[in-house]
């Protein structure tokens, strides 16, 4: 996904969002045109799914119309599963933050080359089924950042900040947090510029990712 940048010459283009998750392309799709999505933001991604395939994915980018395409079972292998006449497809509302929400509405079933205009849907919280430490974002920051993760059931989370050298300068929490996403903010304005490693435990789980600081 690309957007013009007007200081820059017509033919100019910048890339400042993720693409949207990968799926195979159909000869047999719908277009699914979602208006005032229930809690969605600039940036978080809506997923359409047939028994759990992944059959089209989109960024919001703030426009009045959200379209997705949804692909459709065209006898190719790589189609295998994918949605068929009448199938309603089920989307997801994937935030920043890694939460889940399925989207309830009036969503029509799937037809081949239809376009359908699913106007107020709402969203429903899905619990996450792992400890994960999600994201930080933004990455690089400065000098805030925020630092998502993932807990399935109640458990005791740590979260340190480690520098380059693998000293701890940093514990933004240690405590028991109930099931869901949460998310905590660090602020990193008294230090350096350089890379950072976030260290994530839970429930004997851990895991950590690398961050960077730009001043």
């Amino acid at each position: 996904l690309v957007f013009e940048c007007p200081e820059q010459s017509a033919n100019s283009r910048e890339v400042f969002v993720q693409q949207p998750r990968e799926y195979n392309q159909s000869t047999h799709q719908a277009f699914y045109m979602f208006k005032d999505i229930e809690g969605i933001s600039q940036g978080d991604e809506v997923r359409a799914y047939n028994n759990g395939i992944l059959v089209g994915s989109q960024i919001y980018l703030g426009q009045e119309y959200l379209t997705l395409p949804t692909m459709g079972d065209d006898f190719q292998i790589e189609t295998d599963g994918y949605l068929s006449l009448s199938q309603t497809p089920i989307f997801k509302l994937i935030k920043q933050s890694g939460e889940e929400l399925i989207l309830q509405g009036n969503i029509p079933g799937w037809e081949n080359n239809e376009i359908f205009i699913v106007e107020e849907a709402s969203s429903m919280k899905v619990l996450p089924d792992t400890y994960e430490l999600v994201n930080a974002y933004p990455n690089p920051f400065n000098p805030t950042t925020t630092i998502n993760f993932s807990v399935p059931d109640i458990a005791k989370v740590t979260i340190e900040i480690y520098n380059i050298q693998g000293s701890r300068i940093a514990t933004l929490t240690n405590k028991e947090y109930t099931s869901g996403y949460h998310s905590i903010v660090w602020n990193a304005n008294k230090l350096a510029s350089g890379v950072y490693f976030i260290r994530f435990n839970a429930n004997g789980l851990a895991d950590s990712k690398k961050i960077m600081l730009l001043k």
